[in-house]
């Protein structure tokens, strides 16, 4: 179940493939349409569409994944600012779960959507970012 202070704002993004642009809708107590942007990519290519039926592992269930693995790994970072993405990565259905912490670091997990299993989880200053 997602805390109380998730709830509130969302901001879902389309994506759409003969533009290769992303339209976002900023949800709340309205939805506010921000205009088509260009989609961030170190190499441009397509982005693999996303069969919903597929998905086993709820956003609440990929949600208590990730808190488990804040306590085990991560314990000593506070989050400030959630990205929560469900996509197609490597031919693969994941949750792509990150976390701005309040230290300007970020972690990053990708948990499998079908399996529920953590594929991968890592932290990263980020300012890293901006090197590559």
């Amino acid at each position: 179940m997602l805390d109380e202070k998730d709830k509130g704002t969302w901001q879902i993004d389309f994506y759409s493939p003969k533009k290769h642009k992303i339209t976002s809708f900023i949800v709340n107590k309205g939805i506010k349409v921000i205009p088509s942007e260009q989609i961030f990519q170190k190499e441009v290519k397509a982005i693999e569409p996303l069969d919903l039926n597929k998905i086993k592992i709820t956003l609440d269930q990929a949600y208590k994944k990730i808190n488990d693995v804040l306590k085990k790994k991560f314990s000593h970072e506070t989050p400030s600012k959630k990205i929560i993405i469900l996509q197609m990565f490597e031919k693969k259905e994941i949750w792509n779960i990150s976390y701005i912490t309040t230290t300007l670091n970020l972690i990053n997990t990708k948990i499998d959507a079908v399996k529920g299993k953590v594929l991968e989880s890592k932290l990263q200053p980020l300012i890293d970012l901006r090197k590559n």
